[in-house]
């Protein structure tokens, strides 16, 4: 059986885990910020990390830890890499002008040139909104989804253009996180101002319920591998919060995992594992937390990843 690995990000270092034995394979240094996000290549060779103070996305080699090159993105916020391994998108801020309006874009990084070409802006927005622009991408690589300035865009990855968005979906609040499905079905959209999650059904453009009942802003939607549960934490932020478990049939909480830990104000902090048997999550003090999936009970913490982690991302298999 082939081991599996995932990507832990603190302040100052990237940590490639091993599941199996819960032990940091390597550690890179590299400088992260509030915004920074992990994305690894599907054929499991690089893995990028982004600095939206510094301008950079760091692309580290996967199998040694090495920093591989410092690519130029304006004001990278998120990032996610193409099924074919050979780009990353990711989005960013820029200015027009000093002064004026930002706008949310989205760059397209070829890999293998370390170069970023910007595509069109997805939405201007005021100096005083939310930078969030979040994204993610279908199983088949043709559709990304992004959130940026409260809308969903979806955008045509073969084209390399926004097609359109989910705007005129009736009570889908102000996105912030997104989760697609593998069958690209259905997407999970964390909305602000309600601090839920909407399940909007893709092909009728609706939405199709609801899980709510969080203290505050939940994290990024995670789904287990059979699609049948759904594990989400709130609210970011607090000094304790919660790793709350929905069976998707019917929207109801079936289990919970009350952290006593803080979360930090991060919208990433959890994964789940292929097997659905484990999910690792990111914790402001006390470092990488693993909890049992079935009972909601945490099983150990994992030595030598830092005590502030804040983003943890899959490796592909």
């Amino acid at each position: 059986m082939a081991k599996e690995f995932f990507y832990a990000l603190d302040s100052h270092n990237l940590y490639k885990v091993n599941t199996s034995s819960d032990e940091v394979e390597w550690t890179a240094s590299l400088e992260a910020d509030v915004f920074s996000n992990i994305a690894a290549t599907p054929d499991g060779k690089s893995v990028f990390v982004n600095n939206h103070a510094q301008n950079k996305v760091f692309q580290v080699d996967a199998s040694s830890g090495d920093l591989e090159a410092a690519i130029d993105v304006n004001k990278p916020l998120s990032l996610v890499a193409s099924a074919d391994n050979n780009s990353l998108w990711v989005s960013g801020e820029s200015n027009e002008a000093p002064g004026l309006q930002t706008q949310l874009s989205l760059s397209l990084v070829d890999i293998s040139a370390g170069k970023a070409t910007p595509t069109p802006a997805l939405q201007r927005i005021s100096p005083f909104s939310d930078l969030y622009a979040n994204l993610d991408i279908t199983n088949d690589g043709k559709l990304l989804y992004a959130t940026a300035c409260a809308a969903v865009h979806v955008v045509d990855t073969q084209a390399k253009k926004k097609t359109g968005d989910l705007s005129g979906i009736p009570n889908l609040g102000p996105a912030l996180e997104l989760t697609v499905s593998k069958d690209a079905k259905k997407l999970y959209v964390v909305c602000s101002s309600s601090n839920d999650c909407s399940i909007v059904n893709l092909s009728g453009k609706i939405i199709a319920g609801k899980i709510g009942g969080f203290g505050g802003t939940p994290g990024r939607p995670v789904l287990s591998s059979d699609q049948k549960q759904l594990y989400i934490t709130s609210p970011a932020g607090s000094k304790s919060g919660t790793v709350h478990k929905f069976d998707l049939a019917t929207r109801k909480q079936s289990g919970a995992f009350e952290t006593k830990i803080r979360l930090g104000s991060f919208l990433r902090p959890l994964l789940i594992t292929s097997d659905d048997k484990y999910l690792y999550l990111a914790s402001a003090d006390a470092g990488l937390v693993k909890i049992d999936a079935s009972s909601m009970e945490m099983v150990s913490k994992v030595d030598n990843a830092g005590s502030d982690t804040f983003v943890v991302a899959n490796a592909p298999l």
